[in-house]
């Protein structure tokens, strides 16, 4: 409960500057961040290692692939 409750403090904190998104998935990550960065910029996106379809690794490595990086 502590870490739920450290998670809202952050997204209040950041929210104030800043359009928060949260997705449930290594593929919703990657299409939400497809959505957004065709429309405007990205600033920060933050991965958990454990998802549930995918590892943070894998998810980054798509969203790089979007950017062109390889």
């Amino acid at each position: 409960d502590d870490e739920k409750d450290l998670l809202y403090l952050h997204a209040e904190i950041l929210g104030l500057k800043y359009s928060i998104i949260t997705t449930t998935n290594g593929k919703e990550c990657i299409d939400q961040y497809k959505e957004l960065h065709s429309k405007s910029s990205v600033d920060l996106i933050l991965v958990n290692y454990r998802l549930e379809d995918m590892d943070g690794d894998q998810a980054a490595c798509e969203i790089n692939k979007t950017n062109g990086v390889q």
